[in-house]
């Protein structure tokens, strides 16, 4: 910096010094002559300063020593090198890996309204972090933990937030329990897509491929979940784009959640009221009462085994979609980590 100083070159205030390198030292297109003068200027003198001088020596006797170090020295220094991978323990680099995601997610709010819509979080950072990753600077786990963490904040405060502002608005179930209950489901529809998109945008090189292949997996599993088609009139077929789909399971919950012992709807004069919440349920083909479906009845008895009873399709579809969720980001976590590894 000092060398540059003294050549006239001399950084803005508030400017970004590494910024101010680069377009002192790029090679622009059309001065491509003027550009390789100056820059051979900066060098010869930060060649002939005193600190150019001092960092030639050391280089020189680092040299020296490479060239009297024995073939045994070398290996056992290799293998240091490889039982050392990391520059910093596990814990060290999740909190700085989460500190830094922290930090640019509240620099960018832009980014992070994007993102509400479509996670395309590792796309866009896959190049750096495949960069930091191979200089040993963090694990892929860690990369990957401490990004999904850093995110978690938005990922529960919006849907609240929405449901908040919506739920009494609309005219739902006036219960604050059944707010309650609504707003949990939010969260987690919320947080299952979320995760849905780190698995796309992890298997994805790019954020214009990541937007391709993400709808003809959303909207296959979107047409079953009982926005478009009635629950009953699945074909055979396709039922197993339903029981995959977090619409079906975040539906029928909400469903659920807002006709449940509803006992009378006041409909006045019109014509073809259902009388009761279980009538809604019915004429949507959504059961509140337990009904393991077979894909899943193992499932069920399990965590029954555990101690979780099930006790009715609403904390089926809520077990459900955790599991969605977890195996979403898992396969986001394994994509993530191949692309790491067939980079080394």
């Amino acid at each position: 910096m000092l060398v540059m100083r003294r050549l006239g070159y001399q950084c803005p205030p508030n400017y970004n010094p590494g910024d101010f390198f680069i377009n002192t030292l790029a090679i622009v297109p059309g001065a491509e002559e003027e550009c390789r003068n100056r820059v051979a200027r900066i060098c010869y003198a930060f060649k002939v300063s005193e600190d150019g001088r001092a960092m030639e020596k050391e280089v020189e006797l680092c040299s020296d020593e490479a060239s009297k170090a024995s073939p045994s020295d070398m290996e056992d220094t290799n293998r240091n090198e490889m039982a050392f991978k990391y520059k910093a323990s596990w814990f060290a680099q999740f909190r700085a890996v989460v500190a830094r995601s922290w930090t640019a997610n509240l620099r960018e709010p832009f980014v992070i309204k994007l993102r509400l819509f479509g996670t395309v979080v590792f796309c866009e950072e896959l190049p750096i972090f495949l960069r930091e990753h191979q200089s040993r600077m963090y694990r892929t786990d860690v990369y990957f933990i401490g990004k999904t963490v850093a995110e978690i904040p938005f990922f529960i405060l919006s849907p609240i937030l929405f449901t908040a502002i919506a739920y009494y608005m609309i005219g739902l179930n006036e219960s604050f329990e059944r707010f309650l209950v609504c707003n949990v489901i939010m969260v987690i529809v919320a947080n299952v897509s979320c995760s849905f998109g780190y698995m796309i945008s992890c298997m994805a090189s790019t954020i214009a491929m990541a937007l391709a292949i993400g709808p003809p997996f959303v909207i296959p599993v979107m047409m079953f979940g009982g926005f478009f088609l009635n629950n009953d009139s699945v074909p055979v077929y396709f039922l197993w784009l339903k029981y995959i789909s977090w619409f079906y399971y975040g539906n029928e919950a909400l469903m659920i959640n807002q006709w449940e012992d509803v006992r009378k709807i006041d409909c006045g004069r019109t014509v073809g009221c259902p009388p009761n919440g279980d009538a809604v349920l019915d004429s949507l083909n959504f059961d509140k009462a337990r009904i393991p479906q077979p894909l899943f009845l193992l499932l069920a008895d399990f965590l029954t085994n555990l101690g979780v009873l099930v006790q009715n399709n609403k904390t089926r579809d809520l077990m459900l979609l955790l599991v969605l969720m977890a195996a979403f980001r898992f396969i986001a976590f394994l994509a993530l980590y191949v692309r790491a590894y067939r980079r080394k």
